[in-house]
C-alpha cells in the first residue's frame, strides 16, 4: 500500500519498476492518495484509515488520468477491491471526494500489509500506520525534486 506516490504514474508504474529490477511484485497493489498535497491520515479502527488530502481528491491533472469528473463519486459511494474497500465520506464544495475511509479485510497491523510512503531522498520508505484514534500529517511531495532529482 503506497501512502503518497508523487503522481499517479509513480503509483501505476511501481509494479512494472519492481519487475524490471527483478524484485517480487506485491500480490495486491494500491495507493491511498497522491502526494500533490498534504495528507491527514487517521486510524479510526483496527482495520480502517480515514484519508483527507488538503485539496481533496481529483484536484490535479495527473489524478484525472484515472477518473473523469463527468462521472463523479457520490457521498457514501464505495469502491471495493480485493482485501480493501474505499468509501467516500466527505465531498468538496465542487463535488469531488474530500475524504475517504479505507477499510481493510485484515487489521492494519497484519503482516500481510506493507505501507510505504514517498521520501524524496530515498524514494519509498516504510510508513508507520498511526495508532487507533491518532492522526498523522504526511507532507506534500516536492514534485520538482521527485521528477528531476
Amino acid at each position: 500500500m503506497l501512502v503518497n506516490p508523487p503522481l499517479d504514474p509513480f503509483g501505476g508504474y511501481f509494479p512494472i519498476y519492481r519487475a524490471a529490477l527483478g524484485r517480487p511484485a506485491p500480490r495486491h497493489f494500491r495507493w491511498l492518495a497522491t502526494g500533490v498535497s498534504d495528507l491527514d491520515i487517521e486510524r479510526v479502527g483496527a482495520n480502517t484509515l480515514r484519508v483527507r488530502p488538503t485539496g481533496g481528491y481529483l484536484a490535479s491533472s495527473s489524478q484525472l488520468m484515472l477518473r473523469s469528473l463527468r462521472h463523479p463519486l457520490a457521498l457514501g459511494e464505495t469502491v471495493s477491491l480485493t482485501g480493501v474497500t474505499f468509501e467516500v465520506t466527505a465531498l468538496t464544495g465542487d463535488g469531488r471526494p474530500a475524504e475517504v475511509e479505507v477499510r481493510f479485510a485484515v487489521p492494519l497491523d497484519d503482516s500481510s500489509l506493507r505501507f510505504m510512503q514517498w521520501d524524496g531522498a530515498d524514494g519509498y520508505v516504510p510508513f508507520a500506520v498511526p495508532r487507533p484514534g491518532r492522526t498523522v500529517r504526511v507532507p506534500a511531495v516536492d514534485i520538482r525534486r521527485a521528477l528531476f532529482g
